[in-house]
């Protein structure tokens, strides 16, 4: 490589990166609506006096809830690295081989 970057490539990847966050970002939503019906159905069965069922609900919801935020901090990862990206100039000033 001779010290440029290639614009073409940064786009590539740009959009992979776009591309992965809304992969991700769809699955970060599919999570927070399965917590919710889990955190239902644990209600539910807490309200029937159903503890055993209830404590496995109690228990997806936690491991479903880790899964969320983990996905969300995946994100918030990815945005950073956009901006980042984005900030690089799609004509950069060519810097000197040394």
């Amino acid at each position: 490589m001779n010290g440029s970057l290639q614009i073409g490539g940064l786009e590539e990847i740009l959009d992979g990166l776009k591309a992965a966050r809304s992969k991700f970002e769809d699955t970060h939503l599919r999570l927070q609506e399965r917590y919710k019906v889990l955190f239902g159905e644990c209600v539910a069965a807490q309200t029937n006096k159903n503890k055993p069922q209830a404590t496995i609900y109690a228990n997806e919801c936690t491991e479903v809830k880790k899964l969320s935020r983990a996905f969300g901090q995946i994100i918030s990862n990815l945005d950073q690295a956009i901006k980042i990206l984005e900030k690089i100039p799609s004509n950069p000033t060519p810097v000197n081989d040394f």
